[in-house]
């Protein structure tokens, strides 16, 4: 059941996925995401396409590097398959770090802290964000990415293949 959609509230954010991680091909394509395999690339985002209002822009979660590059393909992706009208913003950054796959491989959870994500320039004025991550887990990611952001104002939609 790969295309068991995800739409719901948890902590005052609203989560959507094309399907949970353990279902089908889902736990394969995470993987492939993360080599960057267009063919990954591609079925994620015509699943997350039909998903997004046309006014929708992604925001590419950083990965433990800091910087967004599997999300920011996939949302670029996205942005493609919608003839543009979904539009992509690489606005957050975030602190260089362990993965969390690698560090819940050790036994241990990142803290949100040590996340540091922040935004580093405007979002597109009219638009609905939606962050974008490759997988779901624990949440941890979603609330560093959310929290920090809600000061200012903005409200997010988590968004993940």
């Amino acid at each position: 059941m790969e295309d068991r959609t995800i739409d719901m509230e948890v902590d005052g954010i609203r989560f959507i996925s094309h399907g949970h991680y353990y279902d089908g091909i889902n736990n394969w394509l995470c993987h492939k995401l993360k080599e960057n395999d267009p063919r990954a690339i591609t079925y994620c985002a015509r699943q997350l396409v039909k998903m997004l209002p046309e006014n929708a822009v992604v925001v590419p979660i950083p990965g433990h590097h800091g910087f967004a590059l599997q999300t920011l393909y996939l949302g670029r992706a996205i942005s493609e398959l919608s003839g543009g009208s979904i539009t992509v913003a690489n606005v957050l950054k975030g602190n260089s770090r362990m993965s969390n796959y690698q560090a819940k491989k050790e036994g241990s959870l990142l803290p949100a802290e040590e996340l540091g994500f922040r935004k580093v320039a405007p979002l597109p004025k009219g638009k609905v964000p939606y962050l974008l991550d490759n997988v779901v887990d624990t949440g941890t990611t979603a609330k560093a990415a959310i929290n920090p952001n809600r000061s200012l104002g903005l409200s997010f939609s988590w968004l993940s293949s």
